[in-house]
């Protein structure tokens, strides 16, 4: 009965082992997936950050009206 015990905790052992590195392929897999999507839409990232950022430098604060191009207000 004994050695049932300890085959049929062998087998679970093992599995886990198994699910571990699954789980870490998938995970590497995420990763590489990411890497490429950044890779691919960084251009459009970066300008539509650039767009948001020159948008933001652009809004009125202090009710004064809009500020210049160079950040001075008029």
């Amino acid at each position: 009965m004994k050695s049932l015990a300890r085959r049929f905790r062998r087998f679970l052992e093992a599995t886990r082992a198994v699910s571990a590195i699954e789980y870490a392929l998938l995970v590497g897999l995420v990763a590489v997936a990411v890497g490429a999507a950044i890779v691919t839409f960084s251009d459009d990232l970066q300008t539509t950050i650039t767009n948001i950022g020159d948008q933001v430098a652009t809004i009125d604060v202090t009710g004064q009206g809009p500020v210049a191009a160079d950040n001075t207000a008029n």
